[in-house]
């Protein structure tokens, strides 16, 4: 039991003892307040969600080299 301790314990004792390092806050004076009257508000106007949907029904699978050949483009000559 003391030999599946102390490989987990060991490590936990030294970085305990460890000085701990000075945490540097990063710089926020370029940051305005919320309740800065100047700063100018972000268009609020809401956006359609589903923007342009269209209804499509399924249909029976068809053979996966037809529909390829539908999706390609016809100026290209293709390897």
């Amino acid at each position: 039991m003391i030999r599946k301790f102390v490989p987990v314990a060991l490590p936990l004792a030294l970085a305990a003892c460890q000085m701990p390092q000075a945490i540097t806050l990063p710089d926020a004076t370029g940051v305005s307040g919320a309740a800065n009257p100047y700063e100018s508000i972000r268009n609020a106007n809401p956006a359609s969600v589903v923007g342009e949907y269209t209804h499509r029904q399924p249909v029976d699978p068809r053979p996966w080299r037809e529909l390829n050949r539908d999706q390609t483009p016809d100026s290209g000559a293709g390897s």
